[in-house]
């Protein structure tokens, strides 16, 4: 992860709230990784800080573990969620600057995951009671950030349910929260995968066909990303899948590797690299490929 994420949780009010969130990455597909991972890391984090012997730890845990499953088998109720929020947590409101009386401050780098707790004093009162209000907090605040990115959502979902299973059945704790984050973004990257291959829609259709190998199927999904239609702009992804179809032989991903490798979208500029795609595209046929050619050696 070559990014750097910081977070903040203000507590202007015993039940009102507001997210922050600054991010140093570029690509939005790693963005979204690094806002999961956060989530992740807070949530495992939290957890092992109020420890065993709160009853806010395992009413945290089996929380997420229930909202998890239930919004990962109907995500168009997270809109519901992000409107009008969770049930027994604190309310979310914009982030308007000030800082708030209590906060939670984390930062994710390459070095590792990090938080600090402000305004509990030397006692940390009250903190059995904000640190899993600021999980959920932050659960809400990126759905409703996210809203309507289903593939982002059910990660999201996925991610909440298995921290909290992990909880539950006794695998999270101070030695093992690490190894369990790691685990679960897995699992939560493998559900997603599994969801587009099974789910109904011509969107989620794409996505499958895309999966499978299916040449047209990845200069579709790569065209979705790389103009932000139906999914978020992203020019990482969108290479990805215009050079699995490129590497097929079909000659409008050629064309395309080709134009970002020259313009730098989700790589850096390489002319060269760019002049070899295009001239692959013409030999192949592609006229436009021909005209560019022709354009850059005049």
């Amino acid at each position: 992860m070559n990014s750097e994420m910081r977070l903040e949780i203000h507590f202007h009010q015993e039940d009102e709230a507001s997210v922050y969130i600054e991010s140093n990455a570029v690509e939005e597909h790693q963005k979204q990784t690094d806002e999961l991972f956060m989530f992740s890391a807070l949530a495992a984090r939290q957890i092992v800080n109020v420890g065993n012997d709160h009853k806010g730890t395992s009413s945290l845990a089996s929380s997420l573990a229930l909202l998890g499953k239930d919004l990962g088998e109907d995500l168009d109720s997270f809109s519901g969620l992000a409107r009008s929020g969770i049930p027994g947590a604190a309310k979310l409101v914009d982030y308007k600057g000030a800082p708030g009386r209590k906060q939670f401050i984390a930062t994710l780098t390459d070095a590792g995951f990090y938080l600090s707790a402000k305004g509990f004093g030397i006692l940390a009162r009250g903190v059995g009671y904000y640190a899993p209000n600021s999980v959920m907090v932050l659960f809400q605040h990126l759905a409703k950030r996210r809203e309507g990115d289903k593939m982002f959502l059910y990660k999201l979902s996925k991610a909440a349910q298995a921290i909290g299973t992990a909880y539950l059945n006794g695998q999270l704790s101070i030695a093992t929260q690490y190894q369990v984050v790691a685990a679960v973004m897995q699992y939560a990257f493998k559900a997603a995968e599994v969801y587009a291959l099974t789910s109904a829609g011509d969107e989620i259709g794409i996505h499958s066909h895309a999966l499978a190998g299916d040449a047209e199927g990845q200069f579709e999904l790569a065209s979705m990303y790389y103009k932000g239609s139906e999914r978020p702009q992203d020019y990482e992804t969108a290479m990805h899948w215009f050079r699995k179809a490129a590497d097929q032989g079909l000659v409008q991903a050629q064309f395309m590797v080709g134009r970002m490798f020259y313009d730098g979208e989700g790589v850096p500029v390489d002319h060269e690299e760019a002049k070899k795609w295009f001239r692959m595209a013409a030999d192949n046929g592609f006229e436009p490929a021909r005209r560019v050619l022709s354009q850059l050696s005049s």
